[in-house]
């Protein structure tokens, strides 16, 4: 009796497991069929709404063309400039304001009114500064980066269990500075790691939204498309800019789940 309870689990599971794995496959195929069958009928003008099969020819024509890769090239290239900067300046001032008083003293007021400001709204100072350029690009980029990643490895300090820190000290480490590189930035690594995952989603629509101004890459050619009126080139690189990001956030999940191995 108990062999067959043990079966049956074993049976179940392994078919939860399958439909799990069969589901984005199962979703992604019904998307393209609703898609197809509204193309068909011609609910909406071509125009308006293309068919898979022009957004097909469409994906070939910009792939064989090249403007697909230079495109990409040009939106990572400032997508990793304004993340690396922002990131590593914010993870950094995060773990300052967080554990010396003082910092986090002269910090709050200037948190209070600059953190509200969206990145977007910085674009007319980034093109008056640095042009039309990757450089303007990366600055917005990593402004959204940076205050993501201030405030959440500030919440980390902050959630550093006190009596860890006292268990340290007793056993004679008395130096903040020490105590910061061996208690709270580990401790605090989680929510620093959580931080950056978010500013990969934020600091990628950043990127595009830039890009509409005429900052070379992907959101760029994309608006480009939609004034001629090519909405199936606009389709693709609509798919171009999602699976680009699922990339990114699949590989930073298997990161991720490397660093927080000794959890």
């Amino acid at each position: 009796m108990i062999g067959r309870l043990r079966i049956n689990n074993t049976s179940s599971g392994s078919t939860r497991g399958a439909l799990d794995k069969l589901a984005p496959l199962v979703s992604l195929s019904g998307f393209l069929l609703l898609w197809s069958m509204v193309s068909y009928l011609n609910i909406f003008p071509r125009v308006m709404l293309p068919s898979p099969v022009d957004v097909a020819r469409a994906a070939i024509v910009e792939a064989v063309s090249g403007n697909i890769l230079q495109s990409l090239i040009n939106s990572l290239k400032h997508y990793s400039l304004g993340l690396l900067w922002g990131s590593s300046l914010g993870v950094t001032m995060g773990l300052i304001v967080g554990w010396y008083k003082l910092a986090e003293a002269l910090a709050e007021p200037l948190i209070r009114i600059f953190r509200p400001i969206p990145p977007l709204a910085w674009i007319p100072f980034a093109i008056l500064w640095m042009g039309i350029s990757h450089a303007a690009a990366a600055f917005l980029i990593g402004l959204q980066a940076f205050w993501i990643c201030l405030l959440n490895t500030y919440s980390g300090v902050k959630s550093t269990d006190r009596n860890l820190i006292e268990a340290v000290m007793c056993f004679g480490e008395t130096n903040r500075l020490r105590l910061l590189k061996k208690v709270v930035l580990p401790s605090s690594l989680p929510y620093i790691l959580s931080g950056i995952r978010i500013s990969l989603g934020q600091g990628w629509l950043t990127v595009i939204a830039a890009e509409l101004f005429g900052i070379p890459g992907l959101g760029q050619r994309l608006i480009e498309a939609g004034m001629n009126l090519a909405m199936n080139v606009v389709v693709v690189y609509m798919i171009v800019i999602g699976i680009m990001y699922y990339l990114i956030d699949k590989v930073y999940k298997i990161v991720e789940e490397i660093l927080l191995a000794w959890r």
